[in-house]
């Protein structure tokens, strides 16, 4: 019973270990060994793989007008709302204070593009209770598309570069890197 009880208890202290605590999403942590994977299937498979790179519109402000616990309900609604945009096979992971990174297996830039728009619209008209009526939140988005051979700390740069192209435009806006290929999944048939 014991080495049973030991092995449940490894396994839940594992899986918290790489979930965000506040949002439950996946973290940094996690992102990391998630991006290698994909990296790897992508070149073995000739497939597509894009990153989303997603940050909070003028999160400060909301901190500071409304206070830490109001942030926090921002940043669940957020988490919820692109993990609820998003496949099972995506990985939703919380990157920084308000950044999201949203990883997209098998989708190629078209797709990639459509699901950011998705997500940004899908937070735009979002309501949250602990937020003034005429308040609404809004997202910025960066994305990149995996270049064969690329690293993953290239890949997150280049949807990095995107999301502050984001940042430069303006708010609510989506960035997308044109630099490369648009290869569609292939068929295992």
């Amino acid at each position: 019973v014991h080495p049973l009880r030991n092995t449940l208890l490894y396994e839940r202290a594992l899986k918290m270990a790489l979930k965000d605590p506040l949002t439950g999403v996946n973290n940094r942590a996690s992102m990391r060994a998630h991006i290698n994977q994909h990296i790897s299937l992508a070149q073995r498979q000739n497939t597509p793989l894009s990153v989303l790179m997603i940050d909070i519109d003028l999160f400060k402000s909301v901190n500071d007008h409304y206070g830490h616990i109001v942030g926090d309900i921002v940043l669940t609604h957020v988490a919820k709302h692109i993990t609820n945009c998003t496949r099972t096979s995506d990985g939703v992971f919380r990157y920084g204070g308000e950044e999201f990174v949203v990883m997209l297996p098998s989708t190629a830039s078209k797709g990639a593009e459509l699901l950011a728009d998705r997500i940004r619209s899908d937070i735009e008209s979002m309501t949250i209770e602990s937020l003034p009526i005429h308040s609404n939140v809004t997202v910025r988005v960066g994305v990149a598309h995996y270049k064969p051979g690329e690293s993953q700390i290239s890949l997150l740069k280049r949807a990095d570069d995107m999301l502050l192209a984001a940042k430069r435009s303006g708010r609510n806006r989506v960035i997308v890197s044109s630099t490369t290929p648009d290869l569609e999944p292939q068929s295992n048939a």
